[in-house]
């Protein structure tokens, strides 16, 4: 871009969100895609002929393309005509845009989201949870080698400080899958329908899924394992489900 576009504020049917590029894609017939972090090969084919086949029929598909499959996804869908919304798991920022990307917005094609806004009360609770996280696992440190200078030698206290060191990234990780998580929940929340390729067994996308299902919403799945969210009514579709799909508005 010449010029960077400035953010908006807009409001979704999950609620505020920070905005960058042409929001009118929200008027329009959303699908989420939402998959576990690791599938199946058979599944990550189906995924990629759907990537294809749908870019091009005016269905816009929302998604905050994290996980390896969702990642894989973008640039085939971004080479197609196709209306993409991006969600993020973080404050929305104008800097560093990938070319695609910002080629995608000026066509007035991609729309980034963050529900993770500057002012609102939701950043501040976030902020809130990583402090927290942090200051648990210092204090955690703290007593754990009070009472190893108690019990054991020095040389028992600088093992205990290396193991206890070793959780604080791990703390990083579960507070970052959380904001994941609940990137993951406004994606389908502000979609029509939510394709789920594969959800991993005991995941967070299984258990989204689930709920989802319960409330009434529109499920679907590339897997034909024997799987809860088939049980639970999650409908199994061939690869090309969505490629006539009409690009009418809600």
């Amino acid at each position: 871009m010449n010029r960077r576009a400035p953010l908006q504020r807009i409001d979704t049917s999950a609620g505020g969100a920070d905005a960058l590029g042409d929001a009118a894609s929200l008027s329009r017939k959303k699908l989420a895609l939402i998959c576990s972090q690791k599938c199946p090969g058979d599944v990550i084919l189906k995924t990629y002929d759907f990537a294809r086949l749908v870019r091009g029929s005016g269905l816009v598909i929302v998604s905050g393309f994290h996980s390896p499959i969702e990642k894989d996804c973008l640039p085939i869908l971004l080479r197609g005509p196709g209306p993409i919304i991006i969600v993020q798991a973080h404050r929305l920022s104008t800097s560093r845009l990938p070319k695609e990307w910002q080629k995608a917005i000026e066509a007035k094609r991609l729309l980034l989201l963050s529900p993770f806004v500057v002012s609102a009360r939701r950043t501040v609770d976030q902020r809130s949870t990583l402090q927290s996280a942090v200051a648990a696992v210092s204090d955690r440190r703290r007593r754990s080698e009070i009472d190893a200078t108690d019990r054991r030698s020095e040389i028992d206290v600088a093992g205990r400080r290396s193991e206890t060191a070793a959780t604080v990234p791990n703390t990083a990780k579960r507070v970052t899958a959380e904001l994941a998580a609940e990137r993951n929940r406004f994606v389908a929340a502000i979609s029509d329908e939510v394709l789920i390729p594969f959800a991993a067994s005991g995941s967070k996308t299984e258990a989204l899924a689930l709920s989802l299902l319960a409330s009434g919403k529109p499920v679907y799945t590339f897997s034909d394992r024997p799987s809860p969210l088939l049980s639970a009514g999650a409908r199994l579709i061939p690869a090309d489900f969505f490629s006539a799909s009409p690009a009418t508005p809600k």
